[in-house]
């Protein structure tokens, strides 16, 4: 919402600038200042758009869990992450499964933590399918660390109710069944 307000801004100013200035009739030292402006102003403004609280992120865009900077439960709530095994931001993944029965773009980050505190990710995007990403690169006792395997990915036509007693999630129609299997969300306890 931050990044679409800033760049909303800068579109704005943009073609206000450019209304003022006709850039046919400036000299090349003037052009090479626009541009310059122009790059400083867009790299202040991309600075500003960092949404991960000091987070580093991996490839796919998950938060890096350190000792030093540890992604908490508090933190993953914070930043609108579902939280296996509580009811926090519960809510948001019912506005995502309403979201895909009505053919909504939307994603969604569901996270689990081990034992240890690690957290697990499972990234679910939405764009007439559903890419699931299970991302347990921050595990450090998985065993692959950070290896090309941490991360897995593949294509589901839906995500359906398990008909179990608990109320839980799978994924269903999926290209590779080995990763799917990864994702159960048990939303309430019995």
């Amino acid at each position: 919402m931050q990044q679409q307000l800033v760049f909303s801004l800068l579109n704005h100013y943009l073609l206000m600038f450019v209304e003022e200035v006709d850039y046919r009739r400036c000299t090349n030292k003037m052009k090479i200042r626009i541009h310059f402006l122009f790059f400083a102003f867009l790299l202040l403004i991309l600075s500003a758009c960092n949404d991960n609280d000091g987070f580093k992120t991996n490839i796919v865009g998950n938060p890096v869990h350190t000792l030093e900077n540890p992604y908490t439960a508090e933190e993953a709530a914070k930043n609108g992450d579902i939280l296996v095994g509580t009811q926090e931001n519960l809510e948001r993944f019912y506005d995502f499964l309403r979201n895909v029965e009505e053919g909504k773009s939307d994603l969604i980050r569901v996270t689990y933590y081990t034992h240890e505190g690690a957290p697990i990710y499972h990234n679910l995007v939405f764009n007439e399918r559903i890419e699931y990403t299970f991302d347990y690169t921050q595990d450090a006792y998985s065993g692959s660390n950070n290896s090309p395997d941490s991360i897995q990915s593949t294509y589901c036509s839906g995500l359906i109710q398990d008909d179990t007693e608990k109320e839980a999630y799978v994924l269903t129609g999926c290209e590779y069944e080995h990763i799917s299997r990864n994702f159960r969300l048990v939303v309430s306890k019995n």
